[in-house]
């Protein structure tokens, strides 16, 4: 822009120049001085030949920044601000002319474990490629714009229906599920797509935007490689999202939240082998939150890590505090979610907040669902071989209602399996669910790893348990969550027998 604005001053000292060497032509023609007159003459062709090269030079200088303001360096696409122009044209052809809409908000599911792993070069290379493969797929009138980092527009105009936004946006999915090669290293990605529809009476283009956006959170929130249509329920849900989103930041600065206790026993004998950390949000309206209420927001939000470090520093401060009692051998399970395992400082906060508690890594275990282990397995793999390698034991949690493998799941360093509660719940009434239970104390058996049930309510579930062999369980029939000071209490019971009564 500096070197620009340069040139626009020589370009008008030029054209004065010229102004002055005609002004002298014409006096040196009354003068009849013909001679000085063919060489004023001569000095204006080229300096005005100086000034057309320079004007063209210039105009091409303005289209490039035109081109930089409205266009996507790396793609060549229409970038946010062009997009906003092309909308709002698009919008007034359609009340217009009343012609069908629609936007499609396209977010790529796994861009940011590439860009961690192989280097931003890949990255944009995928970027690239990514936008080449979706144009055969666009018509003439369709504009494919990239918003801004893995996230790419399209505005449909002059659909037969706004059901074929739909039918568009699974033409996208299914176009990404062949992989991409960049370098040699060949790419998977699949893409979360929110569509909205238009015209409607509140168009405009923040608003189909933002429509769009939420869409597209949902769709991501679904697990990916799904597309969804926005509804105004949606929009509600978000605003609800949203301000639970700022309660929970308000709760983590203002230490509204809590952690609960739940310990499990070995059968039959129900001495303790370990305690399950439960995080509790004492909301200001609401009373007593439970983890299913605000993890999930937590999760999409980014709000996870943060509380995620919460959790786990003051599970092992108050591990310490009971390691001090002399219960030096508590195994205390803590919940860990996709987001935070595959977060990049994780091992080395862990590692930290041991050694600041002085605590023996063999008795932290790290519960973890198959979702989570599967979500993005080459990171999770490589975070829980290093944790494990110091101690730390590796549970599945929620084992058995997933459909992963255990093909997949044998290349995580796993010690532990929690069979899920639902199978526990029905297992009197249902001989499937109690052949299933079986089979997973049968396979922890078979692979020497540590088998808990989860969700024990009552008496029979409990005697099931005993008769079936499973080695631990974990339930309200047996203690409900506690306070740190009424766990205390019950390893102190009996002398420090660890002996857990009927129900406590």
């Amino acid at each position: 822009m500096k070197n620009l604005n340069k040139q626009l001053v020589w370009l008008v000292a030029l054209l004065l120049l010229v102004v002055a060497l005609a002004i002298t032509s014409a006096q040196l023609l009354v003068n009849e001085a013909y001679f000085l007159e063919i060489i004023v003459f001569a000095c204006t062709l080229v300096t005005m030949g100086l000034i057309i090269t320079l004007f063209a030079k210039t105009l091409g200088q303005i289209k490039a920044i035109r081109s930089l303001v409205y266009r996507d360096y790396l793609t060549g696409l229409p970038n946010r601000h062009l997009y906003e122009k092309l909308l709002d044209q698009t919008i007034a052809r359609a009340h217009r002319h009343h012609i069908n809409c629609a936007i499609l908000f396209i977010d790529l599911d796994n861009f940011k474990q590439i860009n961690d792993s192989l280097g931003h070069a890949m990255g944009d290379i995928l970027i690239k490629q990514v936008a080449e493969r979706f144009q055969p797929f666009l018509r003439k009138n369709d504009s494919l714009c990239r918003f801004g980092g893995d996230e790419f527009i399209i505005i449909l105009e002059g659909l037969a229906q706004h059901d074929d936004a739909t039918i568009v946006a699974n033409r996208l999915l299914h176009c990404l599920e062949l992989p991409f090669v960049a370098n040699k290293n060949t790419l998977f990605t699949s893409a979360s797509i929110g569509i909205v529809t238009f015209p409607s009476s509140t168009d405009s283009v923040s608003t189909l935007t933002q429509s769009a956006d939420i869409a597209m959170y949902q769709a991501k929130a679904k697990g990916g490689n799904v597309a969804v249509v926005f509804t105004d329920k949606l929009r509600d849900d978000s605003v609800k999202k949203n301000q639970i989103h700022k309660e929970i930041r308000e709760a983590m600065e203002k230490n509204h939240f809590y952690l609960s206790y739940q310990p499990r026993v070995s059968l039959p004998n129900k001495k303790i082998t370990g305690i399950e950390t439960l995080v509790r949000w004492d909301h200001k309206s609401l009373g007593l939150l439970y983890p299913d209420s605000f993890i999930t927001i937590a999760e999409e939000t980014g709000l996870i890590i943060g509380l995620g470090h919460w959790i786990f520093e003051h599970a092992c401060e108050q591990l310490a505090a009971w390691n001090k009692l002399g219960f030096n051998e508590i195994q205390l399970a803590i919940n860990f979610s996709a987001e935070q395992l595959i977060h990049s400082q994780l091992a080395q906060f862990i590692i930290k907040t041991i050694t600041k508690y002085e605590l023996n890594p063999k008795h932290i275990e790290l519960e973890i669902t198959e979702t989570a282990a599967l979500k993005n397995p080459e990171i999770t793999e490589r975070v829980l071989k290093e944790l494990n390698n110091i101690g730390i034991k590796i549970f599945i949690d929620d084992f058995g209602i997933e459909y992963s493998s255990l093909r997949q799941l044998r290349q995580f360093p796993i010690q532990g399996l929690k069979i899920d509660k639902s199978f526990i719940r029905d297992v009197i009434d249902e001989p499937s669910d109690a052949e299933i239970v079986k089979s997973i104390i049968a396979l922890g058996k078979g692979l020497n790893v540590e088998v808990i049930a989860e969700g024990v309510e009552t008496q029979a579930q409990y005697d099931f348990l005993v008769a079936a062999n499973c080695p631990q369980a974990q339930g309200f029939y047996i203690s409900e969550p506690r306070s740190p000071e009424h766990i205390t209490a019950l390893l102190q019971r009996d002398c420090g027998d660890n002996i857990i009564p009927a129900k406590f």
